[in-house]
Protein backbone atom coordinates (compact mmCIF):
# COMPACT_ATOMS: atom_id res chain seq x y z
CA UNK A 1 0.00 0.00 0.00
CA UNK A 2 2.84 2.44 0.68
CA UNK A 3 3.72 3.01 -2.61
CA UNK A 4 0.61 4.40 -3.41
CA UNK A 5 1.38 7.27 -1.26
CA UNK A 6 4.30 9.31 -2.67
CA UNK A 7 3.58 12.39 -0.80
CA UNK A 8 3.08 10.49 2.96
CA UNK A 9 6.92 10.87 4.03
CA UNK A 10 6.90 9.74 7.64
CA UNK A 11 3.25 8.76 7.81
CA UNK A 12 2.12 5.20 7.78
CA UNK A 13 -1.19 3.83 5.37
CA UNK A 14 -4.21 2.26 7.34
CA UNK A 15 -6.91 0.72 6.83
CA UNK A 16 -9.88 0.83 9.50
CA UNK A 17 -12.28 -1.64 9.05
CA UNK A 18 -13.77 -1.75 12.53
CA UNK A 19 -14.71 1.03 15.19
CA UNK A 20 -14.08 -0.88 18.34
CA UNK A 21 -10.21 0.67 18.59
CA UNK A 22 -8.00 3.50 19.73
CA UNK A 23 -7.91 4.23 16.21
CA UNK A 24 -11.26 4.59 15.56
CA UNK A 25 -11.65 7.18 18.64
CA UNK A 26 -9.23 9.07 16.87
CA UNK A 27 -10.32 9.15 13.72
CA UNK A 28 -13.70 10.32 15.49
CA UNK A 29 -12.29 13.59 16.84
CA UNK A 30 -10.89 14.47 13.75
CA UNK A 31 -13.84 13.76 11.58
CA UNK A 32 -15.97 16.17 14.24
CA UNK A 33 -13.30 18.77 13.62
CA UNK A 34 -13.11 18.95 9.96
CA UNK A 35 -16.76 18.93 8.90
CA UNK A 36 -20.08 21.06 9.60
CA UNK A 37 -22.37 19.74 11.98
CA UNK A 38 -25.31 19.02 9.56
CA UNK A 39 -22.98 16.80 7.20
CA UNK A 40 -22.09 15.09 10.19
CA UNK A 41 -23.93 11.14 10.32
CA UNK A 42 -23.80 9.77 13.67
CA UNK A 43 -21.32 7.99 14.73
CA UNK A 44 -23.93 5.08 15.42
CA UNK A 45 -24.15 4.87 11.87
CA UNK A 46 -20.63 4.46 11.11
CA UNK A 47 -19.36 1.91 13.24
CA UNK A 48 -22.70 -0.09 12.19
CA UNK A 49 -21.53 0.38 8.78
CA UNK A 50 -17.33 -0.45 9.52
CA UNK A 51 -18.90 -3.73 11.75
CA UNK A 52 -21.03 -5.04 8.95
CA UNK A 53 -18.52 -4.37 6.23
CA UNK A 54 -20.57 -1.84 3.91
CA UNK A 55 -17.61 0.97 4.51
CA UNK A 56 -14.22 1.14 5.09
CA UNK A 57 -11.75 4.11 6.05
CA UNK A 58 -8.57 4.75 4.52
CA UNK A 59 -5.83 7.18 6.00
CA UNK A 60 -2.31 7.82 7.03
CA UNK A 61 -1.38 8.10 10.36
CA UNK A 62 1.43 10.03 12.18
CA UNK A 63 4.02 8.28 14.06
CA UNK A 64 1.87 9.11 17.31
CA UNK A 65 -0.74 7.22 16.21
CA UNK A 66 -2.77 10.69 14.94
CA UNK A 67 -4.62 10.77 11.45
CA UNK A 68 -2.48 12.99 9.39
CA UNK A 69 -5.50 12.56 6.91
CA UNK A 70 -8.56 10.02 5.97
CA UNK A 71 -11.33 9.15 3.34
CA UNK A 72 -14.27 6.88 4.03
CA UNK A 73 -15.84 5.08 1.65
CA UNK A 74 -19.59 3.24 1.21
CA UNK A 75 -20.46 0.16 -0.83
CA UNK A 76 -23.77 0.90 -2.08
CA UNK A 77 -25.84 -1.58 -4.24
CA UNK A 78 -25.48 0.73 -6.98
CA UNK A 79 -21.87 1.65 -7.16
CA UNK A 80 -18.91 2.83 -4.62
CA UNK A 81 -19.17 6.54 -2.28
CA UNK A 82 -16.94 8.28 -1.85
CA UNK A 83 -18.50 9.72 1.41
CA UNK A 84 -16.08 11.43 3.26
CA UNK A 85 -12.59 13.27 2.55
CA UNK A 86 -10.17 15.28 5.22
CA UNK A 87 -7.13 16.56 5.93
CA UNK A 88 -6.03 17.40 10.03
CA UNK A 89 -4.91 20.92 9.48
CA UNK A 90 -0.65 20.32 9.90
CA UNK A 91 -1.03 18.57 7.07
CA UNK A 92 -2.97 20.14 4.65
CA UNK A 93 -1.14 21.73 1.04
CA UNK A 94 0.91 18.33 1.19
CA UNK A 95 -1.37 16.91 -1.25
CA UNK A 96 -2.36 13.67 1.03
CA UNK A 97 -6.21 13.70 -0.06
CA UNK A 98 -5.41 13.75 -3.41
CA UNK A 99 -3.24 10.94 -3.08
CA UNK A 100 -6.18 8.86 -0.67
CA UNK A 101 -8.44 9.58 -3.88
CA UNK A 102 -6.42 8.19 -6.20
CA UNK A 103 -5.86 5.05 -4.16
CA UNK A 104 -9.73 4.68 -3.65
CA UNK A 105 -9.87 4.70 -7.24
CA UNK A 106 -7.24 2.41 -8.05
CA UNK A 107 -8.89 0.02 -5.38
CA UNK A 108 -13.07 0.46 -6.69
CA UNK A 109 -12.97 2.02 -10.35
CA UNK A 110 -12.93 -1.03 -12.98
CA UNK A 111 -14.72 -1.95 -15.86
CA UNK A 112 -16.90 -4.50 -13.73
CA UNK A 113 -17.68 -1.38 -11.53
CA UNK A 114 -16.92 1.83 -13.74
CA UNK A 115 -18.69 4.90 -12.05
CA UNK A 116 -17.01 6.06 -8.34
CA UNK A 117 -19.44 8.57 -6.91
CA UNK A 118 -19.20 11.60 -4.08
CA UNK A 119 -21.00 14.79 -3.17
CA UNK A 120 -19.05 17.91 -2.85
CA UNK A 121 -19.95 21.43 -1.91
CA UNK A 122 -19.12 23.80 -5.34
CA UNK A 123 -16.24 25.43 -4.01
CA UNK A 124 -14.44 21.49 -3.90
CA UNK A 125 -15.47 21.03 -8.14
CA UNK A 126 -12.13 22.00 -9.36
CA UNK A 127 -9.89 19.91 -7.12
CA UNK A 128 -12.24 17.20 -8.12
CA UNK A 129 -12.07 17.90 -11.38
CA UNK A 130 -8.38 17.68 -11.49
CA UNK A 131 -8.33 14.30 -10.30
CA UNK A 132 -10.52 13.18 -13.45
CA UNK A 133 -14.39 13.48 -11.80
CA UNK A 134 -17.56 15.02 -13.70
CA UNK A 135 -20.01 16.98 -12.38
CA UNK A 136 -23.43 15.63 -13.20
CA UNK A 137 -25.52 18.90 -14.33
CA UNK A 138 -28.80 18.69 -12.34
CA UNK A 139 -29.64 20.29 -9.35
CA UNK A 140 -28.50 18.18 -6.38
CA UNK A 141 -29.38 18.54 -2.19
CA UNK A 142 -28.20 17.12 -0.39
CA UNK A 143 -30.24 16.43 3.54
CA UNK A 144 -29.05 17.80 6.77
CA UNK A 145 -28.26 14.57 9.53
CA UNK A 146 -29.95 16.54 12.01
CA UNK A 147 -32.51 18.70 10.95
CA UNK A 148 -35.21 19.03 8.61
CA UNK A 149 -33.15 21.29 5.60
CA UNK A 150 -30.97 20.39 2.85
CA UNK A 151 -27.76 21.58 1.18
CA UNK A 152 -27.04 22.26 -2.52
CA UNK A 153 -24.19 19.94 -3.02
CA UNK A 154 -23.12 18.94 -6.15
CA UNK A 155 -22.97 14.64 -7.36
CA UNK A 156 -20.04 13.90 -9.21
CA UNK A 157 -18.73 10.94 -10.68
CA UNK A 158 -15.49 9.41 -11.88
CA UNK A 159 -15.49 7.19 -14.88
CA UNK A 160 -13.60 4.14 -15.84
CA UNK A 161 -11.78 5.16 -18.51
CA UNK A 162 -13.49 4.91 -21.96
CA UNK A 163 -16.68 5.78 -20.59
CA UNK A 164 -18.14 8.67 -22.07
CA UNK A 165 -21.77 8.64 -20.42
CA UNK A 166 -24.24 6.96 -17.58
CA UNK A 167 -28.10 6.77 -18.08
CA UNK A 168 -29.99 8.71 -16.14
CA UNK A 169 -31.93 5.54 -14.75
CA UNK A 170 -28.94 4.66 -13.48
CA UNK A 171 -27.96 8.51 -12.02
CA UNK A 172 -31.49 8.11 -10.32
CA UNK A 173 -31.19 4.34 -9.02
CA UNK A 174 -28.00 5.65 -6.82
CA UNK A 175 -29.50 8.81 -5.82
CA UNK A 176 -32.61 6.66 -4.80
CA UNK A 177 -30.33 4.22 -2.45
CA UNK A 178 -28.39 6.85 -1.44
CA UNK A 179 -31.32 8.96 0.24
CA UNK A 180 -33.31 5.80 1.07
CA UNK A 181 -30.03 3.98 2.39
CA UNK A 182 -27.24 6.32 3.52
CA UNK A 183 -29.31 9.00 4.78
CA UNK A 184 -31.90 7.17 6.43
CA UNK A 185 -35.14 9.01 4.69
CA UNK A 186 -38.44 7.99 4.12
CA UNK A 187 -39.51 7.76 0.60
CA UNK A 188 -42.87 10.33 1.92
CA UNK A 189 -39.62 12.97 3.43
CA UNK A 190 -39.86 16.14 0.87
CA UNK A 191 -36.43 15.97 0.53
CA UNK A 192 -36.36 12.62 -1.15
CA UNK A 193 -39.36 13.51 -3.02
CA UNK A 194 -37.77 16.79 -4.39
CA UNK A 195 -34.66 15.42 -5.57
CA UNK A 196 -36.73 12.90 -7.09
CA UNK A 197 -38.49 15.10 -8.77
CA UNK A 198 -35.52 17.46 -9.84
CA UNK A 199 -33.94 14.30 -11.76
CA UNK A 200 -37.10 13.80 -13.58
CA UNK A 201 -37.02 16.95 -14.93
CA UNK A 202 -33.82 16.63 -16.38
CA UNK A 203 -34.69 16.48 -19.92
CA UNK A 204 -31.81 14.60 -21.46
CA UNK A 205 -31.81 10.63 -21.08
CA UNK A 206 -28.12 10.65 -20.71
CA UNK A 207 -25.37 12.57 -18.72
CA UNK A 208 -22.40 12.89 -20.85
CA UNK A 209 -18.72 12.69 -18.86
Amino acid sequence: MERLFERADGLTPVLLSHPDSMRFRRWAALYHRRFPYQELAPLSGIEQSLRDHQAVILGLMTPDSDWAAFSMVEYLQQGTLLSYLATAKPYEGKGLAGELVRAQLATYLSRRHPYFWLEAAPKLWPFYRHLGFRVLDFDFRIPEFHASGSERMGLLIHPHAGVEQIDKAAVTAFVRELFLSSYGLKEADPRFVWQMQALARCPHSVFSL
